[in-house]
């Protein structure tokens, strides 16, 4: 594994392009090394062999947290909209009097 990550790699993050039972194809985004440093990666594909993987999580999306979130953040623009006075197209002057009817300080 040193060859195509360095040596002393501890863990790996990226996304999974292909795998079998005898490797696994990483997108590799970070490497983690055993005396604490790491190193960020653009995404170079990784051929890892089964034997050095001792462990594997994988990160999904909850749906229920994901709509959760955006009906939160639906409410709060909704809330800030009625609660905020938006003033978009600027105040309406006052009616005013025009013609041979209005008094001389009625304009």
């Amino acid at each position: 594994m040193s060859a195509g990550l360095g040596p002393l790699a501890e863990w790996v993050e990226g996304t999974v392009t292909n795998q079998d039972s005898a490797s696994v194809r990483l997108k590799v985004t970070r490497v983690v090394y055993i005396r604490g440093g790491s190193a960020i990666w653009t995404g170079e594909e990784v051929e890892i062999p089964a034997y050095a993987i001792t462990g594997f999580q994988s990160r999904q999306f909850s749906k229920a947290r994901t709509w959760a979130l955006a009906g939160a953040t639906l409410g709060m623009v909704a809330l800030s909209i009625l609660t905020t006075s938006l003033d978009l197209f600027g105040t309406q002057p006052p009616d005013r009097c025009t013609g041979p009817t209005c008094l001389p300080g009625e304009q």
